[in-house]
């Protein structure tokens, strides 16, 4: 610059450059106006940038915050009732792997840790978390986001955490659970959820088959298949094998996927009495009639990466001591009462039909009654009669019940009754029919039921209708009118506590630095 200047300096001194002197002027000023011009636009160039940058960096600090947050909150709800079989190390316990989010023009690398203490406020290793060697009594749930930076800014980088109170639950939270299957094979059948609500879960860690209407979700671990009479389902259906929705009319409000097979939808989602209100996702196909609507063209997402159906261990449960300890130590504060006749009969004097109708209604504490070993309990001759209790009683037969006189029970006006019709907890053999209900079951007027065997529970005909729970360490094949209302019975004497599960109230939520 300085020595175009001096160039044009001395062509406007020198001899005969008076012609050329206004030209000269003007080429200086030309080339001053585009010096400062350029100096201007490289200004607020930069300055463009550097706003981009920072207005960058503030989108990613808030959508880094966000997705933290949502992790968290994803990580309590996975916990919260997860059996502690599942809160292993980098699943639901410890360092879980890293992962990365899209969010619109954003790359996050999310990365969490969940870690359990015990009442003491130590904390609790993985290993005796998932095992219940030791129970936990808080968890820290925290995430952080880090941003992939944009140009000339630092990585925005968020950490969000929350404390939440654990509660050892010693009840079961379904419905119906069947360990080998479950079939449900009679189209008047209804699985309800508890007060109204939609909770009425039915479970098989195997292959499982539906009729009628479910106010809750299933969830296999083999294959579903939803038949021509399966009219509803309130939840959604969570399978590892393949689904397959027979044609018919029918209703499943939520979404319906596959971990590690294929979903066949038939005409499921292309009317209004095929309703499928939410989509379809499967780790291989997922073919129907709705796949190629042009109007729900989203239904049907196939080869995915698909979340496996929560898992539940059997319950191992067995009739001892833990019932009868005082509440005050943690038992259930029931009086041990062994019965001498397996007889069941009302008509027979001293059996134990005929004990409850005559004690149940005075009963002034909960009754844990023994039957004798090799008793298999039959409650016969009960047209007309009905049971009244006015305390808790659970029956605990070895060799289990066939039971076909349709007893019927209900409980004094107050608080709810329990009533558990139970046998003790054996190596499953499946090939074994541990509870039968011929002619039905009822139970009425302020009383629930929990029937558990670890053999097969079977009901081949007549009507049920009762509010509890169904528990199979095999089978569970109804065929009967099975009218149940889920109702959750507290337990005692759960043998493998990794069956158990924990309750979780928030306490704290948080940003961290």
């Amino acid at each position: 610059m300085t020595s175009l200047i001096t160039h044009v300096r001395r062509r406007l001194h020198a001899p005969g450059a008076g012609e050329d002197r206004e030209a000269g002027i003007a080429m200086v000023l030309a080339v001053a106006v585009i010096v400062f011009a350029t100096l201007a636009v490289a200004t607020l160039v930069t300055v463009a940038i550097a706003e981009n940058g920072m207005s960058g960096r503030e989108r990613q600090r808030a959508v880094s915050i966000a997705s933290a947050e949502g992790q968290v909150d994803s990580l309590v709800s996975r916990i919260h009732y997860a059996p502690l079989s599942t809160l292993q190390d980098g699943v639901l316990c410890g360092t879980i792997p890293s992962f990365v989010s899209d969010i619109g023009p954003d790359e996050l690398t999310i990365d969490s840790q969940i870690t359990y203490y015990d009442a003491a406020g130590a904390p609790v290793p993985c290993a005796a978390v998932r095992t219940g060697s030791v129970e936990a009594a808080t968890a820290a749930v925290r995430a952080t986001s880090t941003s992939t930076p944009v140009a000339q800014q630092m990585p925005a980088v968020r950490t969000f955490e929350t404390v939440v109170r654990l509660k050892l639950q010693t009840d079961l939270n379904k419905a119906v659970f069947g360990n080998s299957s479950v079939v449900i094979n009679n189209n008047q059948t209804v699985i309800a959820g508890s007060s109204g609500s939609q909770n009425g879960d039915v479970y098989s860690n195997g292959n499982l088959s539906c009729k009628g209407y479910v106010y809750g979700s299933i969830y296999a671990q083999g294959a579903t298949t939803l038949e021509h009479d399966c009219r509803y389902v309130a939840g959604n259906v969570m399978s590892v094998g393949n689904v397959l929705v027979q044609p018919n009319d029918k209703t499943v409000m939520g979404d319906i996927t596959s971990s590690a097979g294929n979903i066949a939808l038939n005409n499921l989602g292309t009317s209004s009495g095929r309703v499928l209100n939410g989509k379809a996702r499967a780790w291989g196909s997922v073919t129907g009639d709705v796949c190629s609507a042009a109007a729900v063209l989203d239904k049907c997402h196939g080869y995915q990466v698909v979340d496996a159906p929560p898992t539940a261990p059997f319950p191992q449960l067995l009739g001892d001591s833990t019932w009868t300890s005082p509440v005050s130590s943690g038992g259930g504060g029931y009086t041990l009462r062994t019965f001498t006749s397996c007889d069941a009969g009302y008509d027979q004097a001293g059996s134990l039909a005929r004990w409850l109708a005559t004690n149940g209604p005075t009963l002034t504490a909960p009754v844990l009654i023994r039957m004798p070993a090799g008793c298999v309990v039959n409650f016969t001759n009960m047209a007309g009669h009905e049971i009244v209790l006015a305390q808790d009683v659970a029956i605990w037969a070895a060799s289990g019940f066939n039971i076909n006189g349709q007893p019927t029970f209900s409980g004094v006006a107050g608080s709810t009754k329990n009533l558990y019709l139970m046998q003790d907890y054996a190596t499953p053999n499946c090939s074994r029919t541990g509870i039968e209900i011929n002619n039905g079951l009822i139970a009425k007027n302020n009383i629930r039921v929990l029937m558990y065997t670890p053999h097969k529970f079977y009901s081949p005909s007549g009507t049920s209708q009762l509010n509890g729970q169904i528990y199979a360490g095999c089978a569970v094949d109804m065929n009967n009118s099975m009218n149940l209302t889920y109702d959750s019975l507290p337990v005692w004497g759960v043998q493998n506590k990794d069956a158990l599960s924990y309750k979780v109230e928030i306490v704290a939520k948080r940003e961290t630095a």
